[in-house]
């Protein structure tokens, strides 16, 4: 294993953690890839303007690189939103108990088309809330009607997975 020594933080890495770089007399940047990478950041940061003014230029001039990196990002984030939607399904699946019936599984799909007809009017999203989470740290709610509630998705983002407020004294673990 050939080690490199990155200039910033001082430590000593694998050569497979720092970029290539022939114009580096060792093919190698100087800084380690978190290094490098936090410096970026930083400039990217305290210059904004023409961070995006560069990004579009080289988008201009690169066209083809640019629409595979893209393509690519694509492809990555609606695989990993797939993956998502799936295991929140499984979950919901999970937590809807088999002693429900016909009418409280009725009212439950009602509660979602609820949800979706109120976005169609306003224009607003809004999302099916688990007022007792069906995927909680310390508990896990059910997929129950009384357990359903439809908010606005900014405010079912902002809740997060907590037990609501009336309930807050019940957590365990803690």
């Amino acid at each position: 294993m050939e080690t490199l020594v990155c200039w910033r933080c001082k430590e000593a890495k694998d050569k497979s953690e720092f970029y290539k770089s022939s114009q580096r007399k060792r093919g190698f940047s100087y800084r380690c890839k978190p290094c490098d990478n936090a410096l970026s950041k930083e400039w990217r940061q305290k210059n904004p303007k023409l961070s995006s003014e560069l990004a579009l230029k080289w988008k201009r001039e690169n066209r083809d690189a640019a629409r595979t990196l893209n393509a690519r990002s694509k492809i990555k984030r609606r695989e990993s939103y797939n993956k998502l939607q799936r295991a929140r399904a499984k979950a919901i699946r999970q937590a809807t108990p088999s002693w429900l019936t016909d009418e409280q599984l009725a009212e439950i799909a009602k509660t979602y088309e609820a949800a979706r007809i109120l976005k169609e009017v306003t224009g607003m999203k809004y999302e099916v809330d688990h007022m007792h989470a069906i995927s909680g740290k310390d508990y896990c709610g059910l997929n129950v009607p009384w357990n359903l509630q439809i908010v606005t998705a900014a405010a079912n983002a902002a809740k997060g997975r907590h037990l609501p407020e009336f309930h807050s004294h019940l957590a365990w673990g803690g």
